[in-house]
């Protein structure tokens, strides 16, 4: 101000000399001019900087925790500091002793921290000068641990230098000299706030993570445990189980979703959850054909898996029926008798008669339904099944081990076994040969991943069949070699015997003619084994006329 003063009053002195020397004056004046531009443009840029300077500091650094380098009001502040320090400086924190500042980055490029110092700190023998800025919430290098709580209350956690606060929009940590209550301020750390709502160490609480994912559901010892949801960025959203931070699968049974698991794999997550969450565990049994059973000891259901390992069939009991549903049977009460179920759902497509009970057999686009009935016509349980041309199967989801898994002869291993043979369109085509996990193998022809043409099958018990297939059935003309000794030569359909066929059993005796869906009805004749032969029309497996 005193050069301006003075540059001034040189003005009206060479004012009044104006007459004197003409020229003078001119040069003089236009130097003046020169001079009091610069002056005013550097006056400008002075108030500019300092403007600029303080656009973010105080609380409005706040805004800056989370965002990325390429968030314009980043690229502004990083800008402002000027070069950082190289020496002390790396990828993930960037150094500015000569503004008392340190930034941390979350994979290199997301502010998740930011550090400020008062004129006492030092790193490598470089003293960083105080941070001269506004700092959050009000505060001055002068206040100490009394005045902070004063004016901010109670803090979170409490340490003999620091004291942290975690209900503000980041989670700040003040450092103190020392331990007594008028111990002055010496550093700010504001980080990136995690866990925005609740509890997120052992109860209910809400977490956002860096890349913009979330969090919310239940805690235990600082991990996702129990019963939560996590959100995706781009909006997918997973629902289900965590354990110690470990996705455990859907809570299929509170869901009333249960028949979702069809389909699914027995080493999946999502069967294991469902499994494991049943009350007082359950039994692994193995059936024949190298299927097996899970029986859960609760009473309430079974899982069957078909030989691949995958889940075909869940049936629920009558005690059950609380915990799960299925769009055919929203309407039926676990005390339902024939005539309601009926008038609910129809006539079934089929029905199947018992000296205990009955059987209604329904379809839908997806599932194949059968309703069990007590002897006294009341509803005893449902089975869901996967129908029978959509059998679903897991295999070709493997690796390659080696050749050619898309289009030609490779071997490819999958959690349901190991296959070798001919692919195309990357599933199982033409002959080949697939070593199930279960056990037994098969040797023939497939198509589209699916047991097609001719092939045999052995299974671990030693039971053998050869013959026709289709969609995975036995379907055609084959012959049965079965555990106990006894054979079926003959026609099948859909996985069962059916048609015109011989069973051979092995006391000696054999029946030739006609059978239904596994049982012996129509014309036919037992050959006893004491030479008595019993001809007539049969009816499940019963002589009803003979002749």
């Amino acid at each position: 101000m005193a050069i301006f003063t003075l540059l001034l009053s040189k003005y009206y002195n060479l004012d009044t000399k104006i007459h004197e020397n003409y020229s003078i004056f001119k040069m003089n004046n236009l130097c003046i001019w020169l001079c009091l531009i610069f002056l005013f443009s550097a006056f400008s840029v002075s108030s500019t900087t300092n403007i600029l300077t303080n656009t973010v500091d105080g609380d409005n650094l706040f805004k800056l925790i989370g965002k990325s380098k390429t968030d314009p009001l980043v690229r502004d502040f990083l800008n402002k500091l000027g070069e950082k320090d190289k020496s002390l400086s790396s990828n993930s924190i960037w150094t500015y002793p000569n503004n008392g500042m340190r930034i941390g980055f979350y994979k290199g490029d997301i502010i998740d921290k930011i550090m400020l110092y008062d004129n006492s700190y030092s790193v490598n023998e470089t003293k960083f000068v105080a941070y001269s800025s506004k700092l959050p919430k009000h505060l001055s290098w002068r206040d100490t641990k009394s005045s902070t709580i004063i004016r901010l209350g109670k803090p979170s956690k409490y340490n003999s230098n620091y004291m942290e606060y975690d209900n503000l929009p980041v989670e700040v940590v003040f450092y103190y000299h020392g331990s007594r209550p008028k111990s002055r301020l010496r550093g700010v750390l504001l980080r990136f706030k995690n866990c925005i709502s609740g509890d997120c160490q052992n109860g209910e609480g809400i977490y956002v993570e860096r890349d913009g994912s979330r969090y919310e559901g239940e805690w235990k010892d600082g991990k996702r445990h129990g019963k939560g949801q996590l959100i995706y960025k781009n909006g997918v959203t997973k629902k289900g189980f965590w354990e110690a931070g470990n996705y455990k699968g859907q809570d299929f049974f509170a869901s009333n979703g249960l028949y979702d698991l069809l389909g699914k794999h027995k080493s999946s997550e999502e069967v294991k959850s469902a499994s494991n969450r049943q009350k007082d565990g359950y039994q692994q049994i193995r059936l024949a054909y190298d299927h097996f059973q899970y029986i859960f000891n609760n009473n309430k259901l079974r899982f069957y898996f078909n030989d691949y390992g995958v889940l075909y069939k869940v049936a629920v009991n009558k005690s059950g029926f609380g915990e799960v549903s299925h769009p055919l049977t929203e309407k039926v009460t676990p005390y339902s008798d024939q005539n309601y179920v009926a008038y609910i759902m129809g006539s079934p497509y089929k029905k199947y008669q018992y000296r205990t009970g009955s059987t209604w057999l329904y379809k839908d686009k997806q599932f194949d339904l059968r309703i069990r009935f007590d002897k006294n016509k009341i509803m005893d349980g449902i089975d869901v099944t996967v129908n029978g041309e959509d059998v679903l199967i897991s295999a070709e989801q493997g690796s390659c081990k080696t050749g050619d898994c898309q289009n030609g002869f490779g071997e490819l291993i999958s959690e349901s076994g190991r296959y070798l043979g001919k692919f195309k369109n990357a599933k199982f085509d033409g002959q080949g040969t697939m070593y199930y996990a279960s056990g037994g193998y098969y040797k023939g022809s497939f198509s589209a991943g699916m047991r097609e043409g001719r092939g045999t099958y052995i299974w671990s018990d030693n039971s053998k069949y050869i013959g026709n297939w289709k969609n995975n059935q036995k379907n055609g003309v084959g012959s049965m070699h079965y555990q106990n000794k006894s054979r079926y030569e003959g026609q099948w359909y859909q996985d069962q015997r059916h048609g015109r066929g011989s069973m051979y059993y092995p006391n000696g005796e054999h029946y030739i003619g006609d059978w239904s869906y596994n049982s012996q009805t129509g014309k036919g004749t037992l050959y006893k084994n004491n030479g008595e032969q019993q001809k007539g029309i049969w009816v499940n497996g019963r002589l009803k006329a003979a002749f």
